[in-house]
This record gives C-alpha cells, structure tokens and sequence, in this order.
C-alpha cells in the first residue's frame, strides 16, 4: 500500500501570528517556484517539478504492470509475460486457452519521445525476445528496465524472488 501525498498550494502562510508570502506546500513548508531555473539555481522551477511528477508516474505505471503480472501469474497458476512493443508495454499470458481470446490483459503507452528498455542479466543469448517472463510461483526473470523520456530517466534492477524494484537511479529533467 502507498502512502498518498495532498499537496496545497498557498500563497501566503501564517506562523506565530506572522504572515509570510510566497507559495507553501501542505501548508506551511515555503518553496519558491521560477519558470527560470537557470536564473535562481537550487530552487526548483514549476517546470521541474512537474516532470518529476511525470517521471515518477512513469515509474509507477511500470511498476504497476509488473505486479498485475506477479499476481495474475500465482492466481491463475500459468506464466504471464511483460512484452515490449512500439507502442508500450503489454500484459499477456505466455500461452492462451483454447477459449481464450488473444488479447493484452493491461497495457502501458509511452508517448513519443519516451523509450523503455529490457536487459535480462540471466538470459542464455545475447539476443533475446523483448519479454520478461513471470513465472506460477510469483518469481520472475531477473531483469532491469530503464526509462528514458522528456520528464527525465529511471533505471531500477527487479528482484526475481520478489519483483520488487530497486530504483538505481532517477532523474527528472
């Protein structure tokens, strides 16, 4: 379960019966926004701060596919695949049923300028499909994905026991 965070913008906060202006986050922690952050070096521009909005959307997007396949994986018992496409990433099983319509089961969408890429450190060829495979029992392949986009760049290195990702780095832009 993640925490979630409210954010209130103020433009003015009252301390000890003071009044401050400027612009206060969750009301009374003052941060100053400039549309030029070149000009006002460590503050962070209002730009900035939405690409790192956008930047960890972005992670958590991915994050969230990886554990719909961890758990549709040990729910249903079969290996589910993350599938890299040029449009995104997909959810899908590895193989269909007889019954079964072939179709994703969740999708994420990157917009242009935006790349994901798979390095799988255990697979036997150099070359391998762009799939990372979960398996029945809730493991996964070892894998690292990197995000590169115009909000910024993630890597993070997934554990195949738990599929829980270590971010190793970040960094919006």
């Amino acid at each position: 379960m993640s925490a979630a965070a409210v954010v209130i913008l103020r433009r003015s906060s009252n301390f000890g019966g003071a009044t401050f202006s400027g612009v206060y986050v969750n009301r009374d922690c003052p941060v100053h926004f400039h549309t030029d952050a070149a000009a006002h070096a460590g503050v962070p521009s209002l730009t900035g701060v939405i690409a790192s909005k956008r930047l960890k959307q972005s992670l958590d997007g991915f994050n969230n596919l990886v554990h719909q396949a961890q758990e549709r994986s040990v729910m249903e018992r079969r290996p589910y695949l993350i599938v890299w496409n040029k449009s995104g990433v997909l959810l899908r099983p590895e193989v269909f049923g007889e019954d079964e319509e072939v179709k994703s089961t969740a999708q994420l969408r990157l917009s242009k300028g935006n790349v994901l890429k798979l390095w799988l450190p255990a697979a036997l060829a150099e070359k391998h499909p762009w799939e990372w495979i979960f398996w029945p029992s809730g493991n996964c392949e070892p894998a690292t994905v990197q995000f590169r986009g115009t909000a910024g760049v993630w890597t993070a290195s997934y554990s195949p026991l738990t599929a829980q990702a270590e971010v190793t780095q970040y960094a919006a832009r």
